[in-house]
């Protein structure tokens, strides 16, 4: 686990927080959401787990939401049954997995995923998706490289 002593007095030393999740837990919210993640979320939660990239950034959460909260998003339960993007979003096609933070999630587009289980990165406003990578992978390097890179595509 963090040592709480060095997040709070020498703070650069720590980018990113995330949390582990058993395997357990994990297969227990597929079970509850009756598919698989995709392969690459899949891993990412199996090897890093969940929680905030960029801790320290003062202007959005940007979070990597955690399993459970993925499956009460696309269930429409917990914190997100009145949601409104919920309401919008096409969960059958776009699964939310990080929170900006005031109602605004990044998704995987399933429709397009590839051989290696990798989907596209997109902000799915009401009429035509962003791309904002063509992988997780890519979108954790990229704000691990710039805080906040995706602000460029809402200029």
């Amino acid at each position: 686990m963090f040592d709480t002593y060095f997040f709070e007095n020498e703070p650069s030393r720590y980018k990113h927080m995330f949390m582990p999740i058993s395997n357990e837990e994990l297969e227990k919210q597929e079970k509850r959401m009756g598919i698989r993640f995709p392969l690459e979320l899949r891993d990412f939660y199996k090897q890093i787990g969940y929680g905030s990239l960029c801790f320290y950034d003062k202007d959005y959460l940007d979070e990597i939401m955690s399993p459970e909260s993925v499956v009460d998003f696309i269930l429409q339960e917990g914190c997100y049954e009145n949601d409104s993007y919920r309401k919008e979003l096409d969960v059958k096609k776009y699964m939310p997995f990080f929170d900006i933070g005031d109602d605004t999630f990044f998704s995987l587009d399933l429709s397009q995923v590839d051989d290696n289980g990798c989907c596209p990165v997109v902000y799915s406003p009401e009429y035509k998706p962003i791309i904002l990578s063509d992988s997780l992978e890519k979108f954790i390097i990229e704000m691990d490289k710039t805080l906040d890179f995706y602000e460029k595509f809402f200029d």
